[in-house]
């Protein structure tokens, strides 16, 4: 975010002179190993904790750190204790924070005339002590190389940015030399190599993406860039394992050739950052599909930084509403701008640091509260009720109905009860094509009284019905699909009170009439798997797999 000057309410002042270099260089003792067990790692294109269940990250940014210290006022922007720590956590299903760092304060290169309280060894104990709280509180940490510059230049506003368009040779390796030693112990610590590189003055084309990867010599750099290949190295050669994040180009907004110039990791553990902003590059949802699943069907796709246009003048959240109902039905995760009270600024998240929020903040707090996950890889189904419990069971990293059923006619279920606010509700799907049972998945109101019900039957043939207030709707055919093979099933709410039924994407059906706005006023309140059995006897094989709700 660091190239809009309006971003930051920072009195920059005028530019700090440029300085000698200072020697010494903070090493950064490692931490003590984790004591609490948070860990996560890259598993094919998705991130997962230590059990191997899929985690889903969502957060904020927490800026400050990447100026403070350089502009001697400090090192954190606002309270850096326990209690701003739980103020974080007390927004539901926030995870992860983003602390933006300074090269210089880390290194203490380029630091005269700066109160040593602020940089050096006494900048790594503070964020180091910070990261060590966010653990402990079970939150993940992405610690991002913000502010860098070259030689004796001063990492600190310059020529009207707030960053330079690489990492830099001089410094840059040595930095994450020095930060990955100090984390390497910490598996829930992630390493985002750099905020916003735009090489090749910010252009989409092999010579910017080259430079991405390569470093060196590199137009619109005006010094030696350190590439993205080299600043990986230089973590994997301290023995770090931690996941590294690489973005795009264009300030981290175009990823059209990630896939073609990432850079490689022996231990396979990169992630594709990206930024989205209302008037930055890709922020059609045409794009999104088309630029940025692509990525997020190979390697694990974060982005680490999502907000409106910092220079607006009335806050609304429109853009970001979009964007994470996009993004939570793709399992790509996202980190919004910023944990800041700063005056005049539209998209601080909160009006103080012990987490009210702002009315944008609200509208992502919100969303986030929404969001439910669940791929069963820790072998568990807790928080579902099932029905009855002896067909359930989690099986290779899937909830299945089996068993012979009993009677002429049987339903079994799996439910739970889903946040506040849900809009969609979806699974994974596929069924034995002898099976002679009918199949789906069903939204309800808390109470149940209200449901939506979308199926594949034992001819193939999706159908959805409603139930409202105990009159059935009847079922109603919208296609048919191979129900033998695993697909994307969903329910997602239209408007107030209606809905539609989508399968891998695609619309089968909308604007279902499912009752009163008013009973869907708090959103879905209940999400359900099930399997109906129409002969005794019949032996099920239903499996459900990925399970989402989101706002």
């Amino acid at each position: 975010m660091s190239r809009r000057l309006c971003a930051r309410a920072h009195t920059l002042g005028t530019a700090l002179l440029v300085m000698l270099v200072v020697a010494l260089q903070a090493s950064g003792s490692t931490r003590q190993a984790n004591a609490v067990g948070l860990a996560i790692q890259v598993s094919a294109n998705r991130l997962v904790d230590g059990n191997g269940q899929t985690v889903v990250p969502h957060g904020v940014n927490r800026s400050g750190t990447e100026f403070r210290c350089i502009q001697n006022t400090g090192i954190f922007d606002g309270p850096s204790d326990a209690a701003s720590v739980l103020a974080i956590k007390s927004w539901t299903n926030v995870n992860v924070v983003r602390l933006p760092l300074n090269e210089d304060c880390w290194l203490n290169v380029n630091t005269s005339g700066i109160d040593p309280a602020f940089v050096g060894q006494n900048y790594v104990n503070a964020i180091s002590s910070y990261v060590d709280l966010l653990t402990q509180n079970g939150i993940y940490t992405i610690l991002d190389l913000h502010w860098s510059a070259p030689g004796q230049q001063v990492a600190n506003f310059v020529a009207g940015q707030l960053t330079l368009p690489m990492p830099d040779l001089d410094h840059s390796p040595a930095f994450w030399t020095s930060v990955a030693n100090t984390f390497k112990t910490n598996p829930a610590v992630i390493f985002d190599l750099y905020n916003e590189p735009y090489p090749d003055n910010n252009q989409d084309t092999p010579a910017a993406w080259t430079c991405l990867k390569d470093g060196g010599t590199c137009s619109g750099v005006p010094f030696q860039a350190a590439g993205m290949q080299t600043l990986v190295n230089a973590v994997r050669a301290t023995g770090a394992t931690n996941v590294i994040m690489v973005g795009g180009v264009g300030w981290a907004g175009l990823m059209s050739q990630w896939l073609g110039y990432k850079p490689a990791d022996p231990l396979g553990q990169l992630v594709a950052s990206h930024h989205r902003y209302r008037l930055a590059w890709c922020a059609t949802e045409a794009c999104w599909n088309s630029t940025l699943l692509p990525i997020a069907q190979q390697v694990p796709l974060v982005t680490g930084e999502l907000g409106e246009d910092p220079g607006d003048v009335t806050c609304t959240h429109a853009f970001v509403d979009r964007y994470v109902s996009w993004a939570d039905s793709n399992r790509i995760p996202h980190l919004a701008w910023t944990w800041n009270t700063w005056p005049n600024y539209c998209i601080d998240l909160i009006t103080s640091f012990d987490g009210i929020p702002s009315a944008y903040g609200q509208a992502y707090k919100s969303h986030v509260a929404s969001f439910f996950s669940d791929d069963f890889n820790n072998g568990s189904a807790s928080g579902w009720t099932m029905t009855p419990s002896g067909y359930w069971s989690v099986v290779s990293g899937e909830l299945k109905a089996t068993g012979p059923t009993v009677g002429g006619w049987a339903w079994q279920s799996a439910s739970r009860s889903l946040g506040p606010g849900v809009t969609s509700f979806q699974a994974n799907m596929a069924t034995p094509a002898t099976a002679l049972s009918n199949n789906g998945i069903v939204v309800a109101t808390a109470n149940e009284a209200y449901q939506v019900l979308f199926v594949v039957d034992s001819g193939n043939t999706l159908q959805w019905g409603t139930s409202i207030s105990g009159t059935w709707s009847g079922w109603t055919a919208v296609g048919s699909i191979d129900r033998s093979a695993l697909h994307t099933y969903a329910i997602r709410r239209d408007g107030s009170g209606t809905f539609s039924v989508v399968v891998d994407g695609a619309v089968k059906a909308s604007n279902i009439p499912a009752g009163p706005a008013s009973v869907w006023a708090g959103g879905i309140g209940t999400g359900k798997l099930f399997t109906q059995a129409e002969l005794a006897g019949q032996v099920l094989g239903t499996r459900f797999d990925d399970v989402l709700a989101w706002q």
